[in-house]
């Protein structure tokens, strides 16, 4: 059965290994367990989804609890897309963060039809300054 939890004590081997498994186009630091606990650590908005006890997705990001909520990462493990947890976990970070009243995101060029279908809008004006 699917079902979603808030609690940011994951076991950081099963995070790692959706993560390797979920993201091609931008990759996350997986080969670095400090700096993988550290995106964990600081995130005050956790979101995974479960199929019983295998993690399956998760939504990591941040919000002020007031204004906006900033998702900084969405994966779900490639047998579980297409079915909905994608979007289940977009929405239960939306309404985790009740008062917020925009969620805002980057997007892996792939993913942009996606976002599109779920109702987001593109934005003209990010702005984006990258570390060497």
């Amino acid at each position: 059965m699917i079902h979603f939890t808030t609690d940011k004590s994951v076991d950081l081997d099963l995070i790692i290994d959706l993560y390797e498994e979920s993201f091609i186009e931008i990759k996350r630091p997986t080969s670095s367990k400090d700096e993988m606990k550290s995106l964990f650590e600081h995130a005050n908005l956790v979101v995974c989804a479960w199929d019983n006890s295998k993690l399956i997705g998760i939504c990591r990001g941040f919000t002020d609890f007031s204004f906006v909520t900033y998702i900084a990462d969405l994966a779900v493990t490639e047998k579980y897309r297409n079915k909905g947890i994608g979007k289940s976990l977009l929405d239960y970070a939306f309404n985790y963060s009740e008062k917020s009243k925009r969620l805002v995101l980057l997007s892996n060029e792939s993913a942009n039809s996606y976002y599109k279908k779920l109702g987001f809008e593109r934005h003209n004006r990010a702005w984006i300054l990258t570390r060497d």
